[in-house]
C-alpha cells in the first residue's frame, strides 16, 4: 500500500525549482523557434542581481501572441513530463488569463485562491499583442473593457477564495456594471478568460505598425501598467540569471526605468517583500 509523506520545500528549494522550469521554457522555446522574454521582477533580478531578488520567489515571462500560441500548442509534447502547461484552453474553471508551466512533481498551497485542477510551483507566461492607441479616448475605452473581465474574474474566482477574498471578491459583484452579473458565479472561469485573451487580440492592428505592445499583466485593470514601447521588445539578448543564460528585450534599461525610476537602487529594507507561496511540498510516496 502506497502512504503519502509531505516535505516542505525550502526557499533554496523553491528557487532551484523555478529556475528549472524557466530551463525547460528556454529548451523548448529554441526547438520551436520562439522568443520570449523575462518580464516584471525578473527581469528587474536578472539586471540587478543577476538572478532573482533576494526577497522575491515569483517567475513572470512574456511572449508575442502567435509564438505563445505555438508555446501553448507544442510544449507539453517537448517538454519533460515533469514539467506541465496548463492556461484556460487546458483546465476547466482555470482563473487566470495566461498560462503557468508547472513542476507536476510539486505541490503548491496559496493565499488567494484554491483551484479545482492539478496545481504546482509555476513560472507564469503572459502573452503580449501590438496594439496603435490613437487617442487618450480610445485608451481609456480599453481600459473600461479591461476593468469589466476583471471583474468577472474575480466574481468567478469566489468559489475557490479563502474568507477574506471572498469578501473582496463580492465587493466586486456589488459594483460590477455589466449585464447578468450573478450569472459569473456560476460560470467557468476559463470562458471568461478565453473570452478576454480573444478581447486583447482582436486590439492588434492588421498592419504591423503598432508603436506599443499590450501585456495583460492577470487581468490588471490600469492599462498604463501594461503599455509597453514596442521598440524595447524588438530583440531578445542574453542576460545572467542564476549562473544561466536567458533571453530578455533589448529596451530592458527603458523597461525597468519606465517601471522603477533608478532600478539599480535598492528599496528601503521595510518594503522588500514578495514572497508568493506559504507552502511549497513534494508529491512523495512509500510503499508501506
Amino acid at each position: 500500500m502506497k502512504k503519502k509523506h509531505e516535505i516542505e520545500l525550502t526557499k533554496a528549494d523553491i528557487r532551484n525549482e523555478l529556475t528549472a522550469i524557466l530551463l525547460e521554457i528556454d529548451r523548448v522555446a529554441k526547438i520551436i523557434g520562439i522568443k520570449y522574454f523575462l518580464y516584471a521582477g525578473t527581469l528587474l533580478g536578472a539586471v540587478r542581481h543577476k538572478g532573482f531578488i533576494p526577497w522575491d520567489d515569483d517567475v513572470d515571462i512574456c511572449i508575442e501572441r502567435s509564438e505563445y500560441e505555438k508555446l501553448l500548442s507544442e510544449f507539453n509534447n517537448l517538454a519533460n513530463p515533469k514539467f506541465k502547461l496548463i492556461s484556460p484552453y487546458t483546465e476547466r474553471n482555470y482563473l487566470w488569463g495566461y498560462a503557468k508551466v508547472i513542476n507536476t512533481e510539486t505541490t503548491l498551497i496559496e493565499n488567494r485562491l484554491k483551484p479545482p485542477f492539478e496545481y504546482g510551483l509555476f513560472v507564469d507566461i503572459f502573452p503580449f499583442d501590438y496594439v496603435q492607441i490613437s487617442s487618450e479616448k480610445e485608451k481609456l475605452a480599453i481600459q473600461d473593457n479591461l476593468l469589466l473581465f476583471n471583474r468577472r474574474q474575480m466574481i468567478t474566482d469566489f468559489r475557490y477564495a479563502p474568507l477574506q477574498w471572498k469578501i473582496c471578491n463580492f465587493w466586486n459583484l456589488v459594483i460590477y456594471k455589466g449585464k447578468n452579473r450573478f450569472s459569473y458565479l456560476f460560470k467557468d472561469a476559463a470562458e471568461n478568460n478565453i473570452k478576454f485573451n480573444e478581447y486583447q487580440k482582436s486590439l492588434s492592428p492588421k498592419e504591423k505598425n503598432a508603436d506599443s505592445i499590450l501585456v495583460a499583466f492577470g487581468l490588471e485593470p490600469q492599462i498604463d501598467r501594461l503599455l509597453f514601447n514596442a521598440k524595447w521588445y524588438e530583440e531578445a539578448i542574453e542576460l545572467d540569471f542564476e549562473g544561466h543564460k536567458l533571453m530578455a528585450p533589448i529596451g530592458y534599461d527603458e523597461i525597468l526605468t519606465t517601471a522603477y525610476g533608478d532600478y539599480m537602487q535598492l528599496p528601503p529594507e521595510n518594503k522588500r517583500h514578495g514572497e508568493h507561496y506559504p507552502k511549497v511540498t513534494w508529491k512523495l510516496t512509500n510503499e508501506s
